[in-house]
């Protein structure tokens, strides 16, 4: 009896660590599927496009500090701050953006969205001239798409601001009504006004008996 029961916990270990292996395994193959996967797509430009924003804010900066003065005209500790900032924003950026760094976590984002068998189907897409003609487009169609949708806010830019000075206008003019008080209904236009209603006089209180002898009530 006990060999049986030896027998069967060892059977048991054997699966779990062929089912953990095989886990591993799995994993392992999902990975290499997402790494080429994100190679195939150039997910790396994401963060060269982000590095090269800041990038452009970090001169901005600058830009609003020097108020239009050029390098020759600043002194050098005026150069020496620039300079400063200019070397701490950029291994602020690299810190962040650094793809060595970013790989792991964005792999884990396409591991928890597709499987591997899926990953393995836009492998098959992406490898394709249609797909890489797409991966190559995607960055131009997506800086067009987003001028176009710019020029037609600013279309209904003008049409916002109508608006708001007309809601500004309609809420000052509700704010001066009273609570309670009936809006004022005006007059049509060419008619004589109407002659103010006077209160009507409270009756007169007869007045006191007088005796004639006394002259008194």
């Amino acid at each position: 009896m006990a060999i049986r029961k030896t027998g069967l916990r060892l059977f048991i270990l054997l699966s779990l660590l062929s089912a953990t292996s095989a886990v591993r395994a799995d994993a392992r193959t999902h990975r290499q599927a997402v790494d080429e996967l994100m190679r195939q797509v150039r997910v790396e430009n994401l963060a060269l496009n982000w590095r090269q924003r800041l990038d452009n804010q970090a001169i901005e900066l600058i830009g609003d500090v020097l108020q239009g003065r050029k390098e020759e005209e600043l002194t050098s500790p005026q150069k020496a701050a620039v300079e400063n900032f200019s070397q701490k924003a950029r291994a602020s950026v690299d810190s962040a953006l650094d793809w060595n760094a970013l790989r792991d976590a964005v792999a884990k984002v396409y591991m928890s969205r597709f499987s591997e068998a899926e990953v393995r189907e836009l492998l098959s897409f992406y490898r394709s001239a249609i797909g890489q003609k797409w991966v190559g487009q995607t960055a131009q169609i997506t800086i067009d798409i987003d001028q176009l949708i710019q020029s037609r806010v600013q279309t209904a830019v003008p049409e916002f601001k109508r608006l708001g000075r007309s809601l500004r206008a309609d809420f000052e003019a509700a704010s001066a009504v009273r609570p309670g008080a009936a809006a004022a209904v005006p007059a049509p236009a060419g008619a004589t006004p109407a002659m103010p209603v006077m209160p009507a006089a409270e009756p007169a209180l007869p007045a006191p008996a007088v005796n004639p002898k006394t002259g008194r009530p």
